[in-house]
């Protein structure tokens, strides 16, 4: 099988996948053989190896925050596979962690709300998280970005950046950034 059928393979079932599956999007792969020569693939082995070689340059990143480039011309597809699965682990971990880290900061910004509400005479919900944005001493470059940015800067999921828009588009300047 040439490459290019191979691929056009590919999105068939891609696509055939997507028919059964209106909510589902997958991207088509680029069939013409010109295109993949300039990344110095030509057979279907290469292909497969040049994704396996993609695959462990994206979970390297996802796992440790930098790319791990291979030679994927001179390594075996076993030892592409065997990397891709270790990095591929790797990342699921990375990912697990950051998803504990997320709710932990979801936990104690909700603590903070209602102890803030409870003991500190915070009138409403709005009240205490405007005081926690202020206690943020966001500079005016932070402030830039928004509800966005306040999601980045305390570990939020960023399902909190509209409630945090509305309540720094009252703030006046001065109550956001750090003096």
């Amino acid at each position: 099988m040439t490459l290019q059928q191979y691929l056009e393979n590919i999105n068939a079932k891609n696509q055939a996948e997507m028919d059964a599956n209106p909510d589902l999007w997958i991207g088509m792969m680029v069939t013409d053989p010109d295109h993949w020569a300039e990344y110095e693939v030509y057979t279907v082995e290469d292909y497969q190896k040049y994704m396996l070689s993609v695959d462990i340059s994206e979970c390297s990143k996802a796992a440790y925050g930098s790319r791990y480039r291979v030679d994927w011309q001179e390594m075996s597809m076993e030892e592409l596979q065997e990397l891709a699965d270790s990095y591929g682990e790797a990342a699921a971990m990375q990912f697990e962690f950051e998803k504990e880290q997320e709710q932990k900061a979801v936990k104690e910004f909700e603590d903070s709300i209602n102890h803030l509400i409870l003991n500190c005479s915070a009138r409403d919900r709005e009240t205490a998280i405007r005081w926690l944005l202020e206690a943020e001493n966001f500079s005016e470059s932070d402030m830039m970005y928004g509800g966005s940015y306040a999601c980045y800067a305390m570990g939020l999921p960023y399902s909190y950046q509209k409630e945090f828009e509305g309540i720094m588009e009252t703030m006046s300047a001065k109550d956001m950034v750090a003096a």
